[in-house]
This record gives structure tokens, C-alpha cells and sequence, in this order.
């Protein structure tokens, strides 16, 4: 576990149930280790834990995320940002989510890519880009 209740309590997280917390912490490890693997060229994937980087950020951010918008439902395709508008007599409503950054379908917290992104190139993982 990158991350205990504990910790993420103290780092300001939002989820109050360490019930829930104890399920969504395995699978937001799993889905920003799969994230990682990606990102970096085939021969520097190792286990989540070797790797020379800071990950708590990421984890909370992702996690605070992750329970913002439909909690556990997110890792099977039913998450709020799914949501596009509703429409009844009279009134029409919808939602722009373009901009929301998915990986594998997942909503991902913009702030925990942006967070990863940072810890891969610190670590020498990723090529910074050239502008």
C-alpha cells in the first residue's frame, strides 16, 4: 500500500470511510501503475514499489477523484463524468466532459497525471517535452 488511511487523512483526503478507502486504494495503485507502464519504455517497468518516486500525491489525488464522482462505480465505466445531459419539457441541460483525461475509460484526476508526469521525469522515467 503506497498510501494508508492514516496518511491520506493527514494529506487532506476527502474519504472518511476507511471501509471504502480499503477498496479503491488497491485498484488506484493498480490503475496508475498500468498508467506508468505506458508512459516509460518497456525495459524500466518494474514493480510499482521499486521505482525511485514519490507517489502518495497521486494516489490522494487520484482517490479524492476517483470519490468525487461515483467512487468504486469509476472503475467499471459508470462514473458521474459519463453523465451528458438530461432534458424534459421545456428545459434541456448538458455537460462538456472532452476535457476529462481517461485512461482505459477511468476518469483520471488531472491532478495526479500531472502529478505522475513530474515523478516520472524526476525519476528519469520520461523524456521532458522539447517546446
Amino acid at each position: 500500500m503506497i498510501l494508508s488511511f492514516e496518511e491520506y487523512t493527514t494529506l487532506g483526503g476527502t474519504l472518511h470511510d476507511e471501509e471504502e478507502y480499503t477498496q479503491i486504494e488497491p485498484r488506484t495503485e493498480s490503475l496508475l501503475e498500468a498508467y506508468i507502464r505506458e508512459k516509460i519504455p518497456y525495459w524500466k517497468v518494474q514493480a510499482l514499489k521499486d521505482y525511485d518516486m514519490n507517489l502518495k500525491k497521486a494516489v490522494l489525488y487520484q482517490i479524492d477523484f476517483i470519490e468525487a464522482h461515483g467512487g468504486m462505480d469509476c472503475f467499471v465505466g459508470s462514473s458521474d463524468i459519463n453523465f451528458t445531459g438530461a432534458t424534459t419539457s421545456g428545459f434541456s441541460y448538458s455537460v462538456d466532459n472532452a476535457k476529462t483525461i481517461r485512461f482505459h475509460d477511468i476518469p483520471l484526476s488531472s491532478l495526479a497525471v500531472s502529478e505522475l508526469d513530474y515523478q516520472l521525469l524526476k525519476a528519469g522515467l520520461a523524456c521532458q517535452a522539447v517546446w
